[in-house]
């Protein structure tokens, strides 16, 4: 994950529309960003990446992710591509099958990790997943700091579960 082009390639691997329209019946839809609707604070040029498949080969080729095991998962240096996707609620576990069958099509094997909500968040706050399914509730207004400000990057106990540091970003928050 320490790669930029492995982590867009995953970002092109998860069939997020097909989870809405299957599983969830049209009852959900995705965000354009973290912060929708919140005038200045929302960032109109940000949109997520679609499922692409053959854009995450792409970009997992550029890293050196070539060739493709017995079924049919991405290697490199004797190593798979695969993830651990720690996730809390067993009703969730359809529709992480979903997200791992679909990320197969890139060559990527997400490895379905599900544990109690307390041992996830945890987990997450001790910086001890790679990829985690959750949400937050919304509040009056987005608070940027804890999330994303490089003060809490690769540290426990704090929200910047994704370990992001951007001087600019930090300049901003």
């Amino acid at each position: 994950l320490d790669d930029l082009n492995v982590r867009l390639g995953l970002a092109h691997s998860f069939n997020f529309d097909k989870l809405f329209t299957t599983l969830m019946r049209n009852d959900a839809y995705r965000h354009d960003a973290f912060a929708d609707g919140y005038g200045d604070y929302t960032n109109r040029n940000v949109a997520p990446r679609n499922f692409d498949p053959k854009k995450a080969i792409e970009y997992f080729e550029k890293s050196g992710w070539t060739k493709r095991d017995s079924d049919g998962t991405r290697m490199k240096d004797g190593k798979r591509l695969e993830f651990k996707f720690l996730y809390s609620r067993e009703a969730d576990t359809p529709k992480m099958i979903l997200l791992k069958e679909e990320a197969k099509k890139a060559g990527v094997n997400l490895v379905l990790d599900n544990f109690d909500s307390n041992t996830v968040f945890v987990s997450m706050l001790d910086k001890k997943h790679q990829i985690a399914w959750h949400g937050w509730a919304s509040g009056f207004r987005p608070r940027y700091w804890g999330s994303y400000h490089g003060d809490n990057a690769h540290k426990k106990k704090n929200n910047n579960f994704s370990n992001i540091n951007d001087e600019e970003l930090n300049k901003m928050i």
